[in-house]
């Protein structure tokens, strides 16, 4: 008698394709597409750089695929239980470890006529004060934020509104420093990234909503009651990495070129954004520049921190000349910044508001990588250089240093953190 195969799904045969939702920035050539359904069955991606990547089960698979169905819920039972051991015991207590408050909230944005996420950090005290432990964000390549949830805001602190990453960058990339900052004693509004179409007018109207995005925020906390109340009036700045530096640079007055950001690519064509311009086959020909100069400056914010800020070569001398007088900059090593170089900065900035980290590199601004990253990243081929740090330095060393010359550069601009009435 013949033996019988064992049962397995047909994947093949009844697993449709992913419909897209929300971020519709992912190019058809995006990366890490395979990776994505190699590791995870039938999965989204939503933005098209694997550090970027946040999965979601599809909705739509056929009634009869049970199979699939278990498989996609063992894989999360076993996530779930494997997460804490191989990010070690510090996540073990979300409680215990967690330096601030965590909640989230969405904001209408006049400029895209929807809303726009934010996670609010701030300062808590004893765990008499409430709350649950809880994990915010994290991913298969990167670690949580341990966060109170619920707990409530204690005391007056200056407000930080803060953005980081690029035109394509995901959520919850910047926790780790929201936190880290509230900790130290701000309110901190970490503004997430909304989606645009991924083409050439979609590009430069996100020039300006970003740091729009970011007035919107202020003007969010500012009006909520139970937020307001933790913000010390008129104690306002902003800190922002890399393309978030950028944003920052306009509230304090910068002003890009709209003819000098069109010409870019051809200037460095290498750029990270120029290659995805590249493939995507983005071009901003013919089109109106002008709401990419637009005067976005917010005269709440009085006191900026830009890390790595991008673009500062197709800022106006004018615009450079008013963001530098209450801004400092960190640059990371000798990383190349895209559209932007030292000397950009060095001819505007007053003497010691220049710094430098040394050994950090862009990856250096992202979380913690989980214990198991960098071996699926090297198992699917890709670059395991996200989880590495150059000069043997490692990330939460360079994270620590990152979050004290924030603190102290706000502090030298006129905005200290307040850390009273925190027992």
């Amino acid at each position: 008698m013949t033996a019988r195969r064992p049962w397995r799904p047909a994947l093949r045969r009844k697993l449709r394709p992913c419909r897209p939702r929300a971020r519709r920035a992912a190019p058809p050539d995006a990366p890490l597409t395979s990776w994505v359904l190699k590791k995870s069955g039938c999965f989204r991606e939503e933005a098209p750089d694997f550090f970027f990547v946040r999965l979601f089960p599809c909705p739509d698979w056929g009634d009869d695929m049970i199979g699939l169905r278990l498989i996609g819920f063992l894989r999360v039972v076993l996530a779930t239980l494997i997460l804490p051991a191989a990010t070690g015991s510090a996540l073990a207590d979300p409680k215990a470890t967690a330096v601030a408050g965590y909640r989230s909230m969405t904001v209408a944005s006049p400029v895209r006529g929807g809303g726009v996420m934010i996670g609010i950090w701030y300062p808590v005290g004893s765990d008499d004060d409430g709350g649950g432990g809880a994990l915010v964000g994290g991913s298969r390549v990167f670690e949580p934020t341990p966060a109170r949830m619920g707990a409530l805001p204690k005391g007056r602190h200056p407000l930080l509104v803060m953005a980081h990453g690029g035109l394509r960058a995901g959520r919850h990339i910047g926790d780790w420093l929201a936190a880290g900052l509230a900790g130290a004693g701000y309110v901190v509004a970490l503004v997430e990234p909304a989606g645009f179409e991924p083409d050439g007018a979609g590009v430069l109207k996100e020039l300006p909503a970003r740091p729009a995005d970011m007035s919107a925020a202020i003007s969010a906390l500012l009006g909520d009651a139970a937020l307001s109340s933790a913000i010390e009036p008129g104690r306002i700045g902003a800190v922002g990495l890399l393309r978030g530096g950028t944003s920052i640079m306009a509230l304090l007055g910068g002003r890009i070129s709209g003819e000098g950001y069109a010409s870019l690519c051809e200037r460095s064509p290498g750029d990270h954004d120029c290659r995805w311009f590249a493939r995507a086959g983005i071009s901003f020909s013919g089109l109106d520049l002008g709401p990419v100069g637009a005067d976005l400056r917010d005269a709440r914010v009085v006191a900026g921190v830009a890390v790595a800020p991008e673009l500062t070569s197709v800022m106006t001398p004018e615009g450079l000349t008013a963001a530098s007088r209450s801004m400092s900059v960190l640059l990371l090593g000798e990383a190349p910044i895209p559209g932007a170089t030292a000397d950009d900065l060095t001819r505007f900035l007053p003497p010691g508001r220049l710094r430098s980290i040394t050994g950090a590199t862009p990856f250096s601004l992202f979380p913690t990588c989980a214990a198991q990253a960098a071996a699926l990243l090297r198992e699917d081929g890709e670059d395991d250089s996200l989880c590495r740090e150059e000069a043997g330095r490692s990330r939460m060393a360079i994270h620590r240093e990152l979050t004290d010359l924030i603190v102290r550069a706000l502090s030298e601009t006129g905005l200290p953190p307040m850390m009273a009435d925190l027992r």
